[in-house]
């Protein structure tokens, strides 16, 4: 099984906030995960949130989401740049800051977009997955026997 999806910046979030069912998903699962590149920048912006939240220093923080980029690849501006007009279409009237995403999802061979977002699910134009729809199809890989 194949599947490759985008991954929204709040589910990166959601794994290093605490030990969940996300992180596990994120580590765990034989997925191509993929991300624009400005979600990491969006991210370091609220590692002191995320620090009181998860307890653990901003150094700490930024080490943990640097072990989690290596489990997705980053994608360039360039590369989804000229979908931007379409996923605005598809979704700017709806939420401006999810364009890049869609505009990603439309720029790569992929299965949909991971978010917790409820604003990706008044589109119908990319498939979204909640973790909680990636439990359901997927969580049994989590558990498999060694």
């Amino acid at each position: 099984m194949f599947v490759n999806l985008i991954v929204d910046a709040n589910v990166i979030i959601a794994a290093m906030v605490r030990d969940s069912a996300v992180r596990r998903l994120m580590l765990t699962l034989p997925f191509k995960f993929y991300c624009p590149d400005f979600a990491f920048e969006e991210i370091n912006k609220h590692l002191s949130l995320i620090s009181r939240k998860n307890s653990l220093s901003i150094e700490e923080n930024k080490r943990f989401l640097k072990t989690l980029s290596k489990y997705m690849k980053t994608v360039e501006y360039e590369l989804y740049r000229r979908k931007l007009p379409e996923a605005e279409e598809i979704i700017g009237g709806i939420d401006e800051g999810d364009v890049p995403y869609i505009a990603l999802a439309l720029s790569l061979n992929n299965d949909g977009i991971w978010t917790e977002d409820r604003h990706f699910s008044r589109q119908n134009k990319i498939k979204i997955w909640s973790t909680e729809d990636l439990l359901n199809r997927f969580g049994r890989l989590l558990f498999l026997p060694r």
